[in-house]
């Protein structure tokens, strides 16, 4: 017999035991799940057997949080630190020492990669990826100030940051960041994120770095320096209170709104269009490949432009793209 027919039926034959077990357990409403050995789940009440696990402890100074799983610090209505974790498979293990608060979890090795589920429900054979489901909860209390604050991802997990006061914030490796009314005394870096949205954040110095997302920054005060760099995406700065720094995007759109400026911005794109509304900041612009206008006027075959204002300064320059210098 040949090789080829011989593993088709086996595959045949697995499948038809697969099938005749799935409805002994239920029939379609069920699911044969192979993770680390073959388990049978109720589709219906899947979210009942998700593993939950509560922790509170009393001083907590420093978080370091390490997880595939989303993450979200924020202030509550609490008496203590309150620590949720929920997960379908594996629990990531929680540590307090003195003042510092570790979530880490099990696994650090590739194995905790983002992983696939084969199951067969009733006749149908599918493919899941749930390790982007449950999360860590921290929930601090409303007059709580942290020292330090470090999250590190696999790439894969968000993190939602609420209300939060902190002398220090680094968080890298993870999907999508949304930090909303956070306080920075010192340092914040955001290091291979892909979408960011910043938004009533203050820090003395910003550093955010995405190969591949999109960034948008508002209502927000940098003191003395910002760094950002962007491989593929759009870079959107509506409403914020800046000293210096630079922006830089590879590919994509910047668009410069109503900022107030201190010092000096200097504001680059490899391939993309800017937009700058610069109030009465001074600007220099470029263009290397593209149309240039400013004030709502437009020179055939301009290509650069000065204004000196009477605030800050800013130095645009783009490849290949169009420049737009408004009031």
């Amino acid at each position: 017999m040949k090789r080829s027919i011989k593993i088709g039926l086996s595959l045949m034959i697995i499948g038809a035991v697969l099938s005749l077990f799935g409805f002994l357990f239920g029939g379609a409403s069920s699911t044969i799940t192979w993770h680390d050995g073959l388990k049978v789940i109720d589709r219906k009440t899947r979210k009942e057997k998700m593993l939950q696990q509560s922790y509170t402890y009393d001083t907590v100074k420093n978080i370091e949080v390490s997880t595939a799983l989303p993450v979200r610090i924020i202030k509550g209505d609490v008496d203590k630190v309150t620590v949720k974790a929920t997960a379908y498979h594996e629990l990531p293990e929680v540590n307090h020492t003195k003042n510092d608060l570790k979530v880490i979890d099990k696994q650090t090795s590739g194995a905790n990669q983002s992983k696939g589920e084969f199951h067969i429900s009733g006749f149908s054979w599918h493919y899941n990826n749930w390790d982007s489901l449950g999360g860590v909860t921290i929930t601090l209390p409303q007059s709580q100030h942290l020292s330090d604050i470090q999250i590190t991802g696999q790439n894969n997990g968000d993190v939602l940051l609420t209300d939060i006061q902190s002398d220090k914030i680094a968080i890298q490796h993870v999907a999508d960041i949304n930090l909303k009314n956070i306080k920075v005394t010192h340092d914040l870096t955001l290091n291979d994120i892909v979408d960011g949205h910043l938004s009533d954040v203050t820090a003395s110095t910003a550093t955010i770095q995405s190969d591949d997302g999109d960034l948008a920054m508002q209502n927000s005060q940098i003191n003395n320096r910002l760094t950002i760099q962007l491989g593929d995406g759009d870079l959107s700065m509506h409403q914020n209170d800046l000293h210096s720094g630079e922006v830089h995007t590879a590919d994509g759109d910047i668009s410069l709104l109503g900022n107030r400026l201190t010092d000096r911005l200097a504001v680059t794109t490899q391939d993309g269009d800017i937009s700058a509304s610069i109030g009465t900041s001074s600007v220099t612009a470029k263009t290397l490949d593209g149309d240039l206008s400013a004030f709502n006027q437009h020179g055939d075959d301009q290509t650069s432009y000065t204004h000196k204002g009477k605030a800050g300064s800013y130095v645009i320059t783009t490849d290949s793209g169009d420049v737009a210098i408004k009031r």
